[in-house]
């Protein structure tokens, strides 16, 4: 095997230019370029040499109105723009700089596809027959070891700040354009991400299958890998007989790994059965999730210590992954449940989950979601999908249904009553009816294929189908009562009701189904002790103990601070919180119970307080982003949502923190048979209170013990 890259002499020296742009917000169409840079570069293919050649960069006058963000971001203040060229100056400076190069050229940039936008919108010049390549599409692919992939993130964890030969190189002295979030910067830190994927796809030696792909859909450059093959054959795998002990919901089903648990499980060797198909005729984005799985499981044979993820945006890359992972173990659910002993893990959160027991749910998106890969994978396998008609009448009935649902959602839930419709609503009883035909026509059978990720596709399309149909073809969403249509984030569930739902009845029931439970607890003894007592499941625990077994995992030794706050000052409590920080030098988490809190503290914080002193979801970015900037900074005041702690946590030895605040109760909605029971109560009042205190408990000591520190509640204050 060849451990270099080897170059034909008849390839000539490339040209690349790596550009960024600065802009007043995410959309062409009602924001503006406000700095454009580049810098242009030589490449030798057969060393990897990179020679700067020049650059450009420029602000750009202010058209439009600019948010106060993005001077916080950028640096780039109004004074700086107002003595900025307008745009048609720049754009002439801009022609001559890239009219300069005849040669054929390379466009490169980090999330390109932003920039590009931008710079068609507002008709820039750009060099004919340019090939482009995106560093972030790579980054996903080859480093899935990090946990975030923005380029901020990565100049810190893998060291790609400018380096004094490239400063001199470009004749730069003027220090405040080096900083991040300035197009300069970006597009020289861009350049040296891409000299270090480059030296990663040299020194990984993949399979030859796997450099082909990367070149064919995400390198566009003339450069030639090599590498050892890995064989094709397939690995023997022993059948050791399954755990006796498996993990359940509190009804009874079996809790299915996350694709996180997936990823980072020890597995087989999967990557012969991955390049299988990878040789798949599929389109890129399904390539771009087979070619990041691939590299975690090569990755995973040499570095099984890392934590691996995927690096996705949509619903459907993530359902895609997997279902990718279900294809290469075919793993199947425990049937002989009797058999087996099952965990209700944080039995506390029966609290606030016991409306999913009380519902039969059909996750809608999901089912379509399948339907639209199978229908992209099969489309690309060169033929024509033998249902794609089908397909495509479903997933517009869908859009229609969810366009027609929009003013009716509230707090994201609707409830159809169909003997109460409105008549505005009438129009929804048409697509339900629609969709229910639609649905009842479906030849799942025809869905049976040898291609292993049509196979896995429409296997998985089969079951999500018979949820929604009983065993003589009648739609199990269509009942005569009302259904409640449920929107979290992207996720549409249609639900119908357990009618005289009890939970006594649902707990039985999965006592049934297994040879005994074990209660797994984060709350201390009393607590415990009360909330099956508030739940009405102290006697059903009792009368079984010889088949259930309480754990407490939380720790003694951990205090949870629950004082009657007084009604302090948010500013007051805020300023205190800052002063911690600076003092330990680690972070001071602040988890919101609420939205409405969220906003206050964004607000207080983006008013009193320099950018480097806080992260703030929204602000700061999304969670993902919060948490790379907590691993690179490591002190501030962050405020997230109550609820994220739980992916933070995945992250705790990387982060240092001082002390964790719950400020103002966390939100759930008391589920009505918990206010039934509240009724039926002697005091009302103390009932919703002690189930509200329980829930807060639950979650405070699964941090304490996840973090061994106490935590601290505010439970109101003022603006």
């Amino acid at each position: 095997p060849v451990d270099e890259i080897l170059y034909n002499s008849h390839k000539n020296i490339m040209k690349l230019l790596f550009l960024d742009t600065e802009t007043t917000g995410l959309s062409p169409t009602n924001s503006q370029i406000i700095e454009l840079a580049a810098v242009l570069v030589t490449l030798n293919p057969a060393t990897f040499d990179v020679k700067i050649e020049d650059k450009f960069e420029s602000l750009v006058a202010l058209r439009t109105q600019m948010d106060d963000r993005i001077t916080r971001i950028t640096g780039i203040t109004n004074e700086d723009l107002q003595i900025a060229l307008p745009i048609h100056k720049v754009q002439e400076k801009w022609f001559t700089f890239l009219s300069q190069t005849t040669e054929p050229m390379t466009i490169i940039g980090h999330s390109l596809s932003f920039d590009l936008a931008f710079l068609k919108s507002e008709s820039w010049f750009m060099p004919e027959n340019h090939k482009v390549c995106d560093t972030l599409e790579i980054s996903k692919i080859l480093l899935p070891e990090v946990n975030a992939i923005n380029l901020e993130f990565l100049v810190e964890k893998l060291g790609l700040k400018p380096r004094a030969e490239q400063l001199k190189a470009m004749n730069i002295v003027d220090e405040t354009l080096l900083k991040a979030h300035r197009a300069l910067y970006d597009s020289l830190t861009c350049l040296n991400l891409f000299n270090h994927l480059l030296a990663s796809l040299k020194n990984l030696r993949l399979d030859q299958l796997v450099y082909t792909k990367i070149s064919e859909f995400f390198l566009p450059l003339d450069l030639v890998f090599f590498s050892d093959s890995k064989t094709n054959k397939p690995i023997e795998v022993s059948n050791k007989e399954a755990s006796k002990i498996v993990q359940i919901h509190l009804g009874g089903s079996i809790v299915e790994q996350t694709l996180f648990e997936k990823i980072n499980n020890q597995n087989t060797d999967f990557c012969p059965k991955l390049i299988n198909l990878i040789r798949l005729n599929l389109p890129k984005d399904l390539i771009q999730i087979l070619l990041q799985i691939y590299v975690i499981e090569f990755k995973k044979e040499r570095q099984n210590e890392l934590n691996f993820k995927i690096h996705g945006k949509s619903p459907e890359e993530f359902l895609f992954a997997d279902q990718v992972y279900k294809s290469l173990s075919d793993g199947k659910e425990v049937i002989n449940k009797p058999e087996y002993t099952g965990v209700l893990s944080q039995f506390e959160n029966v609290i606030s989950q016991v409306k999913y027991v009380s519902e039969h749910s059909y996750r809608l998106t999901d089912f379509i979601n399948l339907l639209e890969l199978y229908l992209s994978a099969s489309n690309s396998a060169d033929k024509e999908s033998p249902h794609s008609k089908q397909i495509q009448e479903i997933t517009a009935c869908y859009d229609f249904l969810m366009l027609n649902l929009q003013p009716f959602w509230q707090k994201s839930e609707y409830y159809y009553i169909p003997n109460q419709l409105k008549p505005e609503e009438e129009v929804l009883r048409k697509k339900i009816t629609e969709l229910y035909h639609l649905l009842s026509r479906l030849e799942t059978k025809s869905f049976e294929v040898t291609n292993p990720i049509l196979s896995q596709l429409s296997s998985a399309i089969v079951q999500s189908y018979t949820s929604f149909f009983d065993d003589t073809g009648s739609l199990q969403i269509a009942p005569s009562n009302r259904l409640l249509f449920r929107q979290q984030g992207t996720q549409v569930s249609i639900s119908t009701f357990v009618r005289q739902f009890n939970l006594n009845t649902i707990f039985s029931n999965t006592l049934d189904s297994y040879k005994s439970l074990v209660l797994e607890t984060y709350l201390k003894k009393d607590d415990f002790t009360a909330l099956l007592k508030i739940t009405g499941l102290a006697s059903v625990v009792s009368d079984s103990e010889d088949r259930i077994r309480i754990e407490y995992k939380g720790r003694d030794d951990l205090t949870i601070l629950f004082p009657e706050a007084a009604n302090t000052k948010l500013t007051d409590f805020l300023e205190e919180r800052n002063d911690v920080t600076k003092k330990e030098n680690k972070y001071s988490l602040l988890l919101c119970g609420q939205n409405s809190s969220l906003k206050e503290i964004e607000r207080s914080f983006t008013q009193e307080y320099n950018p480097d002193e806080y992260l703030v979801l929204g602000e700061s970015g999304s969670l993902t982003k919060v948490v790379s900037k907590m691993i690179k900074n490591q002190k501030g005041m962050v405020a997230v949502k109550n609820g994220d702690f739980y992916y933070i946590s995945r992250y705790l030895s990387q982060i240092q923190i001082s002390e964790i605040w719950i400020i103002n109760q966390p939100y759930f909605s008391l589920h009505k048979y918990w206010q039934t029971l509240a009724l039926n109560s002697t005091d009302k009042d103390e009932y919703t209170s002690s189930i509200k205190w329980l829930y807060l408990k639950s979650q405070a000591a699964y941090i304490s013990e996840k973090t061994g520190l106490n935590v601290h509640f505010l439970k109101s204050y003022r603006a």
